[in-house]
């Protein structure tokens, strides 16, 4: 599975196998989405795997006009950005049971992502 492939790749970069690749913060550069150093695709499905592909796609969506980014977000994922990138880098650093470097069973949807969001739910708030 070519999602398989592209978590271990990140895996052994942020564990010194390959090209430096940590994210430390959000930086500037990276709120413009100007740089892939933190793969974006594997963090967010991080975040899905903590919470849910509803909650990423829908929910913090939902609230950032009332709250602004930052206080949806952590609404709903419990944490800070800052708090959300050191939470995955200790999950990527963390060596499997397995001492390999395959994404954990449920980490990535199965099927259609219809079956994980329910895109009809989107409020539109006009």
């Amino acid at each position: 599975m070519e999602l398989d492939r592209v978590y271990t790749q990140t895996k052994r970069e942020m564990n010194g196998l390959e090209p430096e690749s940590r994210c430390d913060a959000f930086t500037a550069d990276e709120e413009m989405r100007d740089t892939a150093r933190c793969n974006w695709g594997i963090f967010i499905a991080y975040l899905a795997y903590l919470t849910s592909y509803q909650t990423i796609w829908v929910s913090i969506m939902e609230d950032i006009n009332a709250l602004g980014f930052d206080a949806s977000f952590e609404k709903h994922l419990g944490m800070t950005k800052e708090e959300a990138y050191r939470s995955y880098n200790d999950f990527m650093m963390l060596e499997s049971p397995s001492g390999s470097f395959e994404p954990p069973e449920g980490f990535f949807p199965e099927g259609p992502i219809t079956d994980y969001v329910d895109f009809l739910s989107i409020k539109s708030g006009g």
